[in-house]
């Protein structure tokens, strides 16, 4: 038994995290789809008004919980203290980062609670994929689908 240990240990490597690699390794490597999609100018009508109803936080903590917040249901009652507390538990979460900006903070919080203030967010998600769904079915009847 204590053979096979021996040999197990020397077969056996300790291979460092490769989170991050293609950034900082690679000097020229591609960027991935999803950021391509993200930066592409020929977005669809439907995609460029999500990202407006939606936006993107770069901060990743915010963004953890960013969809949660503006698909979810915010109520009036409880809008404030929901702020307050998100931010207060952001802040103490990066007590010791000097970079750490409590009023962008708190105003980043407040708006994506506005988007999910009383379902607000799902309600607009809805009327605008239906909206671009009847868009898209008018321009197949245009283009060839129509009636004879």
């Amino acid at each position: 038994m204590e053979e096979l240990k021996d040999i197990y240990n020397e077969l056996v490597t300790d291979e460092p995290d490769r989170e991050g690699e293609l950034e900082d390794d690679i000097p020229d490597a591609p960027i991935s789809s999803t950021q391509a999609e993200n930066m592409s100018p020929n977005d669809s009508d439907l995609e460029s008004t999500l990202k407006r109803l939606f936006p993107f936080c770069d901060t990743e903590d915010i963004q953890h919980i960013a969809q949660f917040i503006m698909l979810g249901r915010v109520f009036p009652d409880n809008f404030s203290t929901k702020v307050y507390l998100i931010v207060t538990n952001l802040a103490l979460k990066h007590w010791n980062d000097s970079k750490f900006d409590v009023i962008s903070t708190i105003m980043i919080i407040e708006g994506l609670c506005q988007i999910g203030l009383e379902g607000k967010g799902r309600v607009e998600t809805v009327i605008v994929s239906g909206n671009s769904k009847e868009v898209a079915e008018q321009e197949s009847n245009k283009i060839g689908g129509g009636q004879w």
